[in-house]
């Protein structure tokens, strides 16, 4: 039996799960297709999320003629006899399709496609044709995770490091744009972008490569460019079909934004420019003809308004790491964290310091923001971190693992990550010797580790880092029940969530929080126990406090610079 369910939320159906020692060659089922109808069926499956809801769905929709009854058939019989069944399985989701769109794109080979409707039960034939592809495309993005052989015999703690390793190294891929959130994600990119791009704009060193970057997508400033993507994405959100299309004329051309955009159908991309679907991102538009475009995925659209975009700067300037470095410091700090942080977590405090004030009085291992109200003080570190391809798609435990701890505890070259700063000034907090308030006597201390990136923000990363922060406190010797476990949370969830941190207390809130992660292991659902006590906090302020459209669209209308 495959126990890959204990570790994978949601189990993708491949090739070999059917007991197949070899695999059918995937380009020559493609050749048997239109390429442009296999590329219709990839994105109808990146933009239909019913369709990935499990196989049932997208099993009716290869085999019309009997609704998929024979194969749903099949899959019930085989699935039940290899899987445990505390997960979810799923034939198609948003990276079947991704991958799919990528294999079409890298084939150069002669294409001679069949005449389905000649063939003698050609829907049949179709459909298990398109079924065989959709199920060598998973082949590509599954692996079989290892889980140790005394896993059943583990003590909890080991157990709960076997499920938090297996399910980062599982979501950590494509976690980025598959919580892509459709109500908050694209205001919330709107609001960073805008600040971004009029940070650039009078930024001394990459003003003039902004400049150079509005110019290559044919925008005259940055309102235009931010609207162009707005227009994008409202046409495409109110598509009536499975994917939105533009079609221009003579008369009517396309912008050169759209040219920029977007790949050609008859490109050939070979597939080491493309790890991490890194050419979608640059290139989220697919040029069908001289006058008509589709949008790939909305995810990577939206993602050329703020991450996208550094790489264009990056590109421009001629040297990534300084761009990074400056945006890292000067904008995402002093910029995004600052205000956000002065506005949300104790607006009335007593005492607070940001990171450029704690610089002024000692620099080493000086935090990023420091709160004190009252008896409790707030620690944070913000880190602005991309995850590399190479880590994201490895599907390894060591590999995620290493590297986790390589960003954030310490680094390759020995110095402090966030982690380890965290605990040595928790730990002067505790002894009294915090250089940067020393009237601070705190009976409560809570540090909080502040993410640039939502790659980080999934079940089994929240779990390790808190890991490794409770090792990092016993390496020091760090005993004390003031100390709270460490919240991890995104800059996109303090911008959404302002409001709510200053009318509500930070404090309370976060107490909430851990207090649920203890109760999931009492819990009579067998998911809530193995996958509650490492709930991410941002998915537990989006179950507990769900905001509304009207109420983001009055915050980014207060808060945003860019109007109308």
């Amino acid at each position: 039996m495959i126990n890959r369910g204990l570790i994978q939320p949601n189990i993708l159906i491949h090739f070999k799960d059917f007991g197949f020692d070899t695999l059918p060659d995937i380009q020559n089922l493609i050749c048997r297709f239109d390429r442009l109808e296999l590329v219709y069926l990839a994105l109808e499956i990146i933009y239909d999320r019913k369709l990935s809801s499990g196989y049932h769905e997208i099993c009716s929709r290869l085999f019309p003629h009997d609704k998929g009854k024979k194969i749903i058939h099949l899959l019930d019989r085989e699935l039940n006899r290899i899987y445990e069944s505390i997960a979810e399985h799923h034939l198609v989701c948003m990276q079947t399709g991704l991958e799919l769109l990528k294999i079409l794109l890298c084939n150069s080979g002669p294409h001679s496609p069949w005449n389905f409707d000649k063939i003698q039960n050609g829907a049949e034939i179709k459909g298990a044709n398109l079924f065989t592809i959709l199920l060598l495309t998973n082949e590509r993005i599954v692996t079989n995770i290892s889980v140790p052989d005394n896993y059943e015999n583990a003590d909890i703690d080991t157990a709960k490091d076997i499920i938090a390793n297996g399910v980062a190294a599982t979501l950590v891929e494509n976690s980025d744009y598959s919580n892509f959130d459709i109500l908050t994600s694209p205001l919330v990119y709107v609001y960073k972008s805008t600040l971004f791009l009029e940070f650039c704009a009078s930024h001394r060193e990459l003003a003039p490569c902004l400049e150079k970057v509005l110019d290559k997508y044919g925008c005259t400033d940055t309102r235009t460019f931010i609207s162009m993507i707005c227009g994008i994405f409202i046409e495409s959100y109110n598509s009536k079909v499975h994917y939105c299309r533009f079609v221009f004329s003579d008369s009517d051309p396309a912008p050169k934004f759209f040219n920029e955009l977007s790949i050609s159908i008859n490109s050939t991309i070979d597939e080491s420019n493309n790890v991490d679907y890194s050419y979608f991102r640059a290139h989220p538009l697919i040029r069908v003809s001289e006058y008509e475009y589709i949008v790939i995925c909305l995810p990577f659209l939206f993602g050329k308004l703020y991450q996208s975009l550094i790489f264009d700067l990056s590109e421009a300037f001629g040297n990534g790491d300084k761009v990074r470095k400056i945006i890292s410091t000067d904008f995402s700090e002093k910029i995004l964290l600052f205000p956000l942080l002065k506005k949300s977590v104790y607006p009335d405090s007593p005492f607070s310091l940001s990171g450029e004030e704690c610089d002024k009085i000692q620099k080493k291992s000086a935090p990023d923001f420091y709160v004190r109200n009252w008896s409790s003080c707030f620690l944070f570190e913000l880190k602005d971190y991309s995850f590399r391809a190479k880590e994201k798609t490895s599907l390894s435990y060591e590999v995620v693992s290493n590297y986790l701890y390589s960003q954030f505890v310490e680094k390759n070259n020995g110095r402090a990550g966030a982690i380890k700063q965290l605990a040595t000034n928790v730990k002067a907090l505790i002894d009294e010797d915090f250089i940067w308030d020393k009237k601070a006597h705190p009976k409560r201390i809570y540090p909080v580790l502040v993410l640039g990136n939502q790659n980080y923000l999934n079940y089994g990363i929240t779990y390790i880092l808190n890991r490794y922060f409770s090792d990092e406190l016993q390496q020091q010797g760090i005993v004390s029940k003031a100390i709270s476990e460490l919240l991890i949370i995104d800059i996109d969830t303090l911008i959404l969530y302002a409001d709510l941190f200053s009318n509500k207390s930070f404090e309370k809130i976060v107490r909430d929080y851990f207090s649920k992660i203890k109760k999931h292991s009492k819990s009579s659902s067998v998911l809530d126990r193995l996958f509650g006590f490492m709930q991410p906090f941002p998915e537990y302020l989006k179950q507990k406090y769900p905001l509304t459209s009207s109420h983001l669209m009055s915050k980014i209308k207060q808060h945003n610079t860019w109007k109308n």
